[in-house]
């Protein structure tokens, strides 16, 4: 059975050195994060940063976001496409200002009533803007907690598997959550990569199934079944 506090540990001090250090992951708000996940949607994450920039500029607040031009979001995200999400952003910040008195609400249920917003938004919000312990699922944490610990991903589609959130929800330290996170999300795009996986530099390799079942180091590691919830810490 991989170790929970080897894969925590081992996450942590790996982000403390080569965690990326982007605009959003500095200046932090839970406007700020709401913007830059918008941004970040089916979008490389260098080619994201200037659009940030140009949009944190012009548009520096929820409100100013809400009062914003046809067209004048537009230009500042034109470089990395997708422009409906210009009308999804407004339109979240309008009803921002309009239902919650212009300040980004603190709880999944009311996030996930705003325009354009999913869970996956709506859970990054609450670690990063709030520090929320959140589980974060997207194709590279899923890729990570699926081979780390032989979790079989049910579902079509990774964000969409409740019992991969559910799982994911036990591994966030209660502390750290946004570090972790961070982490995870990192290794998944830098390390643990769909094709061509850099395993040797890897801080989880020593533990982790997949790379266990591929190295041949034990047979037993294709038997292996989830993680239970008695593996984690009370």
């Amino acid at each position: 059975m991989p170790s929970y506090s080897h894969y925590i540990d081992s996450l942590l001090q790996w982000g403390k050195r080569n965690c990326r250090a982007f605009p959003w992951r500095k200046d932090i708000s839970p406007y700020r994060i709401l913007v830059a996940e918008f941004l970040l949607q089916k979008t490389n994450s260098e080619k994201a940063v200037r659009a940030y920039e140009m949009v944190m500029q012009q548009f520096p607040d929820v409100r100013s976001l809400a009062n914003a031009l046809p067209g004048e979001l537009a230009k500042c995200i034109e470089g990395i496409g997708l422009r409906y999400r210009t009308d999804r952003m407004t339109a979240a910040a309008r009803a921002i200002v309009s239902e919650f008195g212009g300040v980004v609400p603190d709880n999944m249920e009311a996030l996930v009533t705003l325009p354009g917003i999913g869970r996956y938004i709506a859970s990054a919000v609450l670690c990063f803007g709030f520090g929320n312990a959140v589980s974060l699922i997207d194709t590279n944490t899923a890729r990570i907690i699926q081979r780390y610990w032989s979790f079989s991903i049910r579902a079509s589609r990774s964000r969409e598997d409740k019992e991969l959130w559910e799982f994911a929800l036990r591994l966030v330290p209660q502390s750290n959550a946004s570090a972790y996170n961070y982490a995870l999300i990192d290794l998944g795009a830098l390390v643990c990569k769909s094709l061509r996986p850099a395993c040797d530099y890897c801080p989880l390799i020593t533990e982790c199934a997949n790379a266990i079942n591929n190295q041949g180091k034990a047979r037993s590691a294709i038997k292996r079944t989830p993680a239970s919830a008695s593996t984690f810490p009370k």
